[in-house]
């Protein structure tokens, strides 16, 4: 993990790998994150959750990335690697700031991270 002076997660590629590493294995992680500049934010991650019932509204699925910042807002986002950060900030009500931006770019690297290590895990089955 990316790890700044006030032991808070900041974006980068140690950290969204730990992220996706964490998810593949767990299914889910906690932390306490920030923009290293304004903001601090607490976030869940949640990959694949086991869908006990009901219709799922907004278009969501079992299989998305599911991504809630505490105290704000829950979403789940289909793995892609097209997912914008305009997409992103548009679904999670975010507004238009630098602490918007990076906190997209989180998501976007997480699942740009995740999009790759599972197309490699298909590559890897079929050989």
């Amino acid at each position: 993990m990316d790890i700044n002076d006030w032991n808070e997660v900041v974006n980068g590629e140690n950290t969204y790998n730990k992220i996706t590493d964490t998810l593949l294995k767990e299914g889910k992680c906690i932390f306490g994150w920030s923009d290293d500049k304004y903001d601090h934010r607490d976030f869940v991650f949640v990959y694949k959750p086991k869908k006990i019932g009901g219709d799922l509204q907004r278009g969501m699925k079992e299989d998305y990335l599911y991504v809630g910042m505490i105290d704000y807002r829950l979403m789940g986002f289909p793995i892609t690697k097209t997912l914008t950060v305009e997409y992103i900030k548009d679904k999670l009500v975010l507004g238009n700031n630098e602490c918007s931006d990076s906190i997209s770019y989180l998501i976007k690297g997480v699942m740009n991270s995740l999009y790759i290590k599972l197309l490699e895990e298909k590559i890897d089955d079929k050989l």
